[in-house]
């Protein structure tokens, strides 16, 4: 896959609780909807980080800094950037790659850092060793996920750019094959 989505699994309903909440109070979404966008981020791939933490400051903050940042890049939804970028780094804790909070992988040639990750491989779930991009600054991480989804048509087929909710969004992220695993 190009880069991978970590989800919400099943096992960490703390965790879309806690979404759940960062996006009502921020977004003024209902925490049932909150939820249900958490849901439809859906479990992607459990990955082994490198867990260099580069980002301070509470849950709220970063959750605005990261909004805005991806609102800056131009991505229509930037509260899914949020909420992926809190999902897949655990608040910001743990990066694939140097300011790489999103699973982006390395093309032959870019920087890079080695990392044991989960696959999902012709259904199995699998252990590999890959490269995940490395960026000079965290808006720069954020510009590269926005700019994945802008430049692969795959997610304007699969309804990106013309979903209304941030619940469809996150469906249209899954119907593009935004991650290997199939949940």
């Amino acid at each position: 896959f190009d880069s991978s989505l970590i989800g919400l699994a099943g096992r960490a309903v703390s965790k879309v609780a806690s979404v759940a909440g960062v996006v009502t109070g921020v977004a003024g979404a209902t925490a049932s909807a909150a939820v249900n966008v958490a849901k439809a981020v859906g479990s992607a791939v459990t990955s082994l980080w490198n867990g260099a933490k580069s980002i301070t400051g509470s849950k709220k903050e970063n959750y605005l800094k990261i909004r805005a940042a991806a609102h800056a890049a131009g991505d229509p939804h930037p509260d899914i950037v949020a909420a992926q970028w809190a999902l897949e780094s655990g608040w910001g804790k743990k990066e694939s790659g140097k300011f790489n909070f999103f699973g982006i992988k390395a093309q032959k040639g870019e920087p890079g850092t080695s990392v044991r990750t989960r696959e999902v491989l012709g259904g199995r779930s699998v252990y590999i060793n890959d490269s995940f991009k490395n960026y000079a600054s965290l808006e720069e991480g954020i510009a590269d996920r926005v700019a994945f989804i802008k430049n692969n048509p795959r997610y304007t087929k699969a309804g990106y750019f013309n979903a209304q909710t941030p619940y469809e969004a996150a469906q249209a992220l899954q119907r593009g094959g935004y991650a290997t695993d199939p949940n």
